[in-house]
């Protein structure tokens, strides 16, 4: 929503200045949930407490801009998704795991992005581009949490060429993690 009204700010630059300084306002309550470090039952808590008068006026901000947008202008467009995307914005105040916007998510995918027309033919013309989806999500899932991509990514090929029989399901990021750390935790007690 942040994002349309910035495109959209020429067409009513105090109007809408003020829906950003609002938004900002939101931003400021995350600023503060992080430096305190919440858990997400008192980040949602402060956000409870600080946010719902900020997206009141918020909303009535851009309500009052919604007669004077033209439909199909940046303007429109942005009062239109943000009226269209309230109900599911406002779930943010509730669930204290959620984030208030998704950068972080475009940040994994920006090397994709950026990368697909390089790997079309990564293997061949039909495929090529597949595959580096595919490596650049197992990396993206390793980064989250906090797997060392190359160990892993050598493990896996190392166990496929010896076992093609292992089911994939094991060779996921998340269920290697935890076969590692069972292996690891196995040969610390038998050690000792």
């Amino acid at each position: 929503m942040r994002r349309k009204f910035r495109e959209a700010k020429h067409a009513a630059p105090e109007r809408v200045e003020e829906i950003l300084e609002l938004i900002r306002s939101l931003y400021k309550i995350e600023k503060e949930a992080r430096e305190e470090s919440l858990d997400a039952v008192a980040r949602a808590a402060l956000r409870k407490e600080k946010a719902p008068d900020i997206l009141s006026d918020l909303k009535s901000k851009i309500e009052a801009l919604q007669p004077i947008a033209i439909p199909k202008s940046k303007l429109g467009k942005a009062v239109a998704y943000a009226l269209g995307q309230w109900p599911t914005m406002l779930r943010y105040v509730d669930v204290g795991e959620a984030e208030i916007d998704n950068n972080w998510c475009e940040h994994a995918i920006r090397p994709l992005k950026l990368g697909r027309n390089n790997f079309l033919f990564l293997g061949n013309l039909e495929s090529g581009g597949e595959r580096a989806e595919v490596f650049y999500s197992l990396v993206q899932s390793c980064r989250r949490l906090q797997i060392n991509a190359f160990d892993y990514l050598k493990d896996v090929i190392e166990r496929i060429a010896r076992d093609s029989d292992t089911p994939m399901r094991d060779l996921c990021p998340r269920a290697w993690q935890s076969a590692r750390t069972a292996t690891e935790n196995a040969s610390l007690s038998t050690a000792l």
